[in-house]
């Protein structure tokens, strides 16, 4: 009986080794007819299937490109419906902003500082107008200060060039029965206003001034006379011929070291409404080179 039954189990080993082995060769058919060729080349050996080596691969290819997708949309900030997402201002602008914002401020600094250049230079030019001040007082007070009679120099005239002219001054030969002998002339200029005027002019000698006019002189007029550099009125000593103011006296060298001489009339005696008192002034520049050659003519 045990012999019968170990006879009956080695049976079922054999055939059971015998089903393992046309199993494992119906497997190895199968995979030799899934070969391209149909046919299995022993001399080529076979590589592994690529389908079984990449599904992995693309499972984790897919995996990292979600994982990368999921990363993305947690990283983007969530935007309330309606709201617009404010600018990004990049660094470079960041920097044109911040240097628009310096121009600004130094345009504005340089505005001020020229402002207070200006005030300052304001300043500056009032006070070199005070500074002017005392060289216009000091310009002023040489014109009072008379010239140096020493200083002037004869012309190189003699008898035989008269009349003889330098500046407005003219030495001649007097050509009236008040004026014998050397004279000094002057051009003649207008004086008065309107229904009282008159062309007057000078005619200096040694012992007496000439106001020469070409309209009668109203006497009844106040404060005829001259003035010499805004000295006190000198009357008229009297009028002669009608229209001649004389002044008697030596005052040729006076009026030679001097700087101005002003000059006050009235027209048309007896006129309605009467005169007024009119004033008329001349430089004396250059009077003192003409009467030191005067002086040395008569000699």
């Amino acid at each position: 009986m045990k012999l019968a039954n170990m006879t009956v189990n080695q049976f079922k080993m054999k055939k059971i080794s015998g089903l393992g082995i046309a199993l494992v060769s119906s497997l190895l058919v199968s995979c030799a007819n899934m070969n391209t060729g149909g046919d299995i080349d022993e001399a080529t050996p076979m590589e592994p299937q690529v389908e079984v080596s990449k599904q992995p691969e693309s499972v984790e290819q897919t995996g990292s490109t979600q994982a990368d997708s999921l990363m993305a949309s947690l990283a983007t900030p969530v935007e309330e419906p309606g709201t617009a997402p404010e600018p990004v201002v990049k660094s470079k602008d960041k920097s044109k902003a911040k240097q628009a914002v310096v121009t600004k401020d130094e345009k504005t600094i340089k505005s001020k500082a020229a402002n207070k250049k200006g005030l300052a230079s304001t300043v500056s030019t009032k006070s070199d107008m005070g500074k002017m001040k005392p060289k216009t007082a000091k310009a002023k007070s040489k014109t009072v200060k008379a010239k140096s009679k020493a200083a002037a120099k004869p012309l190189n005239f003699t008898l035989n060039d008269l009349p003889a002219n330098y500046d407005i001054w003219t030495i001649k030969e007097g050509e009236t029965p008040l004026t014998q002998g050397l004279v000094i002339s002057t051009p003649t200029w207008e004086m008065g206003k309107e229904g009282y005027v008159s062309q007057i002019w000078l005619t200096l000698m040694d012992d007496r001034i000439h106001i020469n006019s070409s309209s009668d002189i109203a006497p009844e007029a106040s404060g005829l006379g001259i003035k010499i550099d805004d000295g006190a009125l000198i009357p008229f000593s009297h009028i002669a011929e009608n229209n001649i103011g004389v002044v008697e006296g030596a005052w040729l060298d006076k009026l030679a070291t001097a700087n101005n001489l002003e000059i006050y009339l009235g027209f048309f005696p007896g006129k309605k409404p009467s005169s007024e008192t009119f004033k008329s002034a001349t430089s004396l520049e250059n009077l003192d080179r003409i009467v030191a050659t005067y002086h040395k003519l008569r000699k």
